[in-house]
């Protein structure tokens, strides 16, 4: 989505307006609240340099077409705020930009006594005076503005426990921060998993509308078609469908179930199905006793939020009872210990009760988890049996 925005905003047709790009991949927050506020709002400015830079050596036209104080502001930017890497950008841009921008990035390779504007001067702007100016001289060269387009969130969620507190709070204050940017003609375009709108929401930044939401969805023939679309290119063709890849008729059903409305995991699973059709010669779908091998391979983590929601990859497992719930909660923060039958019982399902009849009382128990969470109750992945000693929760790190 954000690389189709990127080439929207660049596009030169006639009914679309022109936006400058900026690319920013802020990294997680750190231990230091100050210093990670600090450092987010240091490296936006570096990108927004870069993207300014990158932009203009590209559209000499536009630069020139700037009024002297637009070329001197716009080249002091650059170099107030450039990141440590601009002498290697600006030899890349003079091997490849066009002829007419090569005087200007020599310009802004060798700056002293060339620039009209110290770039100390725009270091001493107001942050919302220095972002106001930049738009102001965009629009002098016929493009509406800045967009900003804010990638690589999935990196956060490897990194972080997102149902940390703290972690939540330093979120909501990145988003909130964001209004120190708040200029007319600068804008995000910024994609978030779906599971963060539930601490978006009451950030300042969504409140005040600064930020709007928007929520991508795709329905069960739009993934199908995507899947389609991803198996023709990766087999020039051979294979166009996913009957073709496997044959076994659940496959669907799962990827529906675990893979939500989430393109991203169709198209990873169905990925690992494809390596694995290869690999076994590439010559007729995949055999029900193969998927059934995969499917215990490709299944989703099972998690756990402190708001007490169940969730099994992008599915949330809705519907337990209470009694339920405190057997699958027990046995998650055990973290894959072996738990016996009476335990269960008598801790989690029915604490400080009569422990008569729990044998059969957990074996009911055990059945109706294993409906509930499990992609084959059959075929057990999460809720495993060791014979004789109890059950265990596995695949929930």
């Amino acid at each position: 989505m954000l690389r189709m925005l990127k080439r929207r905003s660049l596009s030169h047709h006639k009914k679309a307006a022109l936006w400058l790009p900026v690319d920013w991949r802020p990294n997680p927050p750190e231990g230091d609240e100050r210093r990670t506020q600090m450092t987010w709002r240091r490296t936006l400015l570096e990108s927004v340099a870069l993207g300014a830079l990158q932009y203009f050596a590209w559209e000499p036209r536009r630069r020139e077409a700037l009024p002297a104080w637009g070329q001197a502001y716009l080249s002091a930017f650059i170099l107030a705020f450039a990141s440590p890497l601009l002498d290697v950008e600006l030899m890349q841009l003079h091997e490849e930009a066009p002829e007419a921008s090569r005087a200007w990035l020599r310009t802004l390779n060798r700056p002293e006594g060339d620039l009209l504007l110290p770039p100390e001067t725009v270091r001493l702007f107001p942050l919302t005076q220095a972002i106001r100016r930049l738009v102001e001289v965009v629009k002098r060269a016929g493009v509406q503005g800045v967009w900003v387009f804010v990638d690589g969130f999935e990196r956060w969620e490897a990194d972080l426990d997102l149902d940390d507190a703290v972690i939540q709070g330093a979120l909501q204050r990145f988003f909130s921060t964001l209004a120190y940017f708040d200029q007319p003609g600068f804008a995000f375009k910024m994609a978030a998993p779906l599971r963060w709108r539930r601490f978006l929401t009451r950030t300042h930044a969504v409140n005040t509308r600064r930020v709007v939401e928007f929520e991508l969805q795709w329905d069960m023939d739009d993934l199908t078609d995507i899947v389609a679309l991803r198996l023709a290119l990766a087999s020039e063709g051979r294979v166009t469908k996913l009957i073709d890849l496997c044959d076994a008729p659940d496959v669907v059903t799962w990827l529906q179930r675990y893979g939500g409305g989430n393109p991203r995991r169709w198209l990873r699973w169905t990925g690992d199905l494809y390596r694995i059709y290869l690999e076994e010669g590439g010559e007729r779908p995949l055999s029900i006793a193969s998927w059934r091998r995969i499917r215990r391979q490709l299944a989703p983590r099972l998690r756990i939020t402190p708001d007490k929601r169940v969730w099994v990859g992008s599915l949330e497992i809705k519907g337990l009872s209470e009694s339920l719930y405190r057997v699958l909660e027990y046995l998650y923060v055990r973290d894959g210990e072996i738990c016996s039958r009476k335990e269960l019982f008598t801790q989690a399902y029915r604490p400080g009760e009569a422990t008569y009849g729990w044998e059969g009382t957990m074996e009911t128990v055990i059945w109706r988890l294993r409906q509930a969470i499990e992609p084959d109750p059959h075929h057990p992945i999460f809720l495993i049996t060791e014979r004789g000693r109890g059950v265990r929760l596995a695949r929930t790190r």
